[in-house]
């Protein structure tokens, strides 16, 4: 992540991280999101919580914070990374 520097003296761009994720992986996240379907009690229902407007969720309780942090967010990180970071980024979450 080291800044770019362009033809001019002293200019220079920061490069996004890789991780970043732009608008149309954003909308992947919150659809995959919005369409996943658990058994009765595991967690509330993720698609009452989606603003697709906003993609954003809110509304959500401390226990569909940790299922989505433990299980459903190393699932879309698999599915939007590339293969190598994706590896990566899910090694560091277990």
């Amino acid at each position: 992540m080291w800044p770019i520097t362009k033809k001019k003296e002293g200019e220079f761009i920061l490069p996004l991280a890789p991780y970043v994720l732009q608008l149309e992986e954003k909308q992947t996240f919150i659809h995959i999101i919005e369409g996943l379907k658990t058994p009765t009690s595991y967690s509330s229902t993720f698609k009452k919580q989606v603003h697709m407007d906003t993609s954003k969720l809110k509304g959500l309780k401390a226990r569909d914070y940790h299922v989505l942090m433990q299980q459903i967010l190393p699932l879309c990180v698999h599915t939007l990374m590339p293969r190598g970071l994706a590896i990566i980024c899910m090694s560091q979450v277990f």
